[in-house]
């Protein structure tokens, strides 16, 4: 069957339309729609589609080659399933607008087709008109169809020229002459007044700079509530003003999506830039590409320096290289950047040895560390000394010296070794700091009724650690006057006597007829010693607490046992235990005093004195009760089980009488 030639068959312009050439054709030879060439053509609805276009049977009525129209057709062979080509460029079908086309008519006029950039979503505007693009007709009011009569008139017949097109402003036609320059592959525009990255973005792909304009759009309308979201144009005029003034507009975009109500509590790139992360970090397309890099630099700085808000992942700083700066450091990475263990990092954090934040990171907590604030060296000269050979150097107990490092008297700047300890750097510059309080030689009073040394001042065994660390507080506030040094070292500090019994006042002197020791309370009371305490607390014992420990007076032990007794002793009467009398109590409704134990969970019960005997009877009833329930099972069950025993040879009887006539 030989195909009919079209009257009217001109070549398609290099950087025209195909759709657009097909309603040239049209208007060329005199049809009033497009379907009139494709039913000469002999191609069908499915062969009008981008992908599945019929160019062999079009080329045959248009008296042309197949390969006339390779450089304006949408699909190639080698182009993977869900791509197209426009004008050689690798695009997407959302970049697409085929079915509302739109076009400016002074461009159509002059040039007498329509460039293929036109079938792109976001070429909403004529950079060169500076006006929106023509969409529907000025006659009927309708949307622009393909099928019309030809370039510049409706299916109405109205003139598409006669409309009026409004002007856009000089930051979205910036946009818009990017988009049209990469379609048709011209060079990068000189002029740049509005201050966009142009070098950058002209340096991506098409399908690329789309998805820049479509993101940055996209987040741009979401703050700001626009309506109708998902119109194209305005994606483009939202991106217009976050590329212009470029990198602060597109700062202050990230700054209203971490302002955003839902964005709460999050303290992760992840979390908190979630979607327009992962258009610029995340996609397949842009994961590895390095023409995002421009993108991806100004917003890792806004999220590690001005956000404030969490920190930026090291994978990702990595992708742009060694120009950012490093941000916040985790746990696990200031130990390696120091040079430490993680348990140690995590001592020194928790202690505020080194300053850090704590931010809510998913379910749990994450450490934050500023590399700025990181004070420790990593290869400190010196060694590091245990506990035990560094209060032996300083001439005090382990036990002292562990106690001024837990309160931060003793300054710890230096780095510390995986096994702790304190660096000799550290604690010699303690042992200058001590040492220069004392003023020089000639000013040193020898009296020693007037001065104390510094080591029979620690001595003094009534003292606790804490009231021995309270003595080099003084010393360093001042606030104990030093009046010299007998021989050079630490111990041998003298201070003003006076002002040491004024600082420090005497221990409570504690009469041991009149107090008692814990052990021997929990003698008297028949209870645990880990109790006392507690008792205590509750203020049913009366004590004090001297330098060796608790004292509590005898008269108070004596009121105690006369109005309580432990559980415990009535349970050990009544040959039974604590937690069953525990039940017997909440029974009757005899009231119980809790008493916590030290360090562990459960607590010892006693009650009023009055109460033992109606406990005890309580007991007995409830033991007595319980025996008879026992009693009354064990007979049930004997006697059902001689029933069932009796049942059962009562059945292996009748068994063997019908056995015996069949034998016989």
């Amino acid at each position: 069957m030989s195909t009919s030639l079209l009257v009217r068959h001109s070549t398609p312009f290099p950087t025209e339309s195909l759709l657009g050439y097909v309603l040239r054709l049209t208007e060329e030879n005199g049809y009033t729609s497009p379907w009139d060439v494709y039913k000469i053509a002999g191609m069908k609805g499915n062969e009008i589609k981008l992908r599945t276009f019929s160019l062999n049977k079009l080329a045959a009525i248009a008296n042309r080659s197949e390969t006339t129209f390779d450089g304006i057709k949408f699909s190639a062979c080698n182009d993977k399933a869900g791509s197209y080509r426009l004008l050689g460029n690798s695009v997407v079908q959302t970049d697409l607008n085929i079915v509302r086309p739109h076009f400016c008519p002074q461009c159509v006029g002059k040039n007498g087709f329509i460039e293929a950039y036109w079938d792109l979503a976001l070429m909403g505007a004529c950079p060169i008109h500076r006006c929106i693009a023509a969409s529907s007709c000025p006659k009927c009011g309708k949307p622009l169809s393909l099928f019309r009569r030809g370039l510049l008139e409706c299916k109405c017949g109205g003139n598409l020229m006669e409309g009026t097109q409004l002007s856009i402003t000089e930051a979205e036609a910036t946009v818009v002459d990017m988009i049209r320059r990469k379609a048709l592959g011209l060079p990068v525009s000189e002029g740049n007044s509005a201050l966009f990255p142009i070098h950058d973005l002209m340096a991506m792909d098409l399908r690329y700079l789309l998805l820049v304009i479509r993101t940055l759009g996209k987040f741009r309308m979401f703050p700001a509530n626009t309506v109708n979201r998902k119109h194209d144009w305005n994606a483009v005029s939202a991106a217009s003003r976050v590329l212009t003034d470029w990198p602060e507009n597109f700062i202050l975009l990230l700054k209203d999506i971490a302002s955003e109500p839902g964005a709460k509590g999050a303290h992760g790139i992840r979390s908190q830039f979630g979607g327009i992360y992962s258009a610029l970090f995340k996609r397949k397309l842009t994961k590895d590409s390095d023409q995002f890099e421009f993108l991806k630099v100004p917003f890792l700085g806004f999220a590690t320096s001005e956000w404030g808000g969490g920190y930026a992942d090291r994978k990702m700083l990595k992708r742009v290289g060694n120009r950012m700066k490093v941000g916040y450091l985790t746990q696990s990475e200031f130990a390696a950047r120091a040079g430490i263990g993680i348990n140690t990092a995590a001592r020194l954090l928790k202690s505020g040895v080194v300053p850090s934040r704590r931010v809510k990171w998913g379910k749990g907590v994450r450490v934050l560390v500023d590399p700025d604030d990181c004070v420790i060296a990593r290869n400190p000269t010196g060694t590091v000394l245990s506990m035990t050979a560094a209060a032996k150097r300083m001439g005090i107990p382990r036990k002292l010296l562990c106690a001024l490092k837990e309160s931060r008297v003793f300054d710890m700047n230096s780095l510390v070794s995986r096994r702790g300890g304190i660096h000799e750097l550290d604690l010699d510059s303690f042992t200058q700091k001590l040492l220069a309080l004392a003023p020089p030689a000639s000013e040193t009073r020898q009296s020693t009724n007037q001065t104390k040394t510094l080591k029979s001042a620690l001595s003094w065994v009534h003292f606790s650690t804490e009231t021995k660390v309270s003595i080099f507080q003084a010393l360093l506030a001042r606030r104990l006057d030093v009046v010299g040094n007998s021989d050079g070292t630490i111990g041998g500090i003298l201070i003003d006597s006076t002002a040491y019994r004024e600082l420090l006042p005497e221990p409570p002197c504690v009469d041991a007829k009149t107090y008692l020791v814990p052990k021997e309370v929990s003698k008297i009371l028949h209870c645990d010693q880990i109790v006392i305490p507690g008792l205590i607390q509750m203020g049913l014992l009366q004590g004090i607490r001297a330098p060796r420990g608790l004292r509590i007076t005898a008269e108070s032990v004596k009121v105690f046992k006369q109005t309580y007794i432990c559980l415990a002793t009535v349970a050990k009467e009544a040959c039974t235990c604590s937690r069953s009398l525990v039940s017997v109590c909440r029974e009757v409704g005899i009231a119980m005093i809790s008493v916590p134990r030290c360090n562990v969970e459960c607590a010892q019960p006693f009650i009023h004195v009055s109460d033992k005997a109606r406990l005890l009877k309580a007991s007995a009833q409830s033991s007595k009760s319980f025996k008879d329930k026992t009693a009354a099972r064990s007979k049930e069950f004997f006697q059902t089980k001689r029933v069932w025993n009796s049942l059962k040879n009562e059945g292996e009887m009748r068994t063997n009488q019908t056995r015996l006539p069949e034998a016989a």
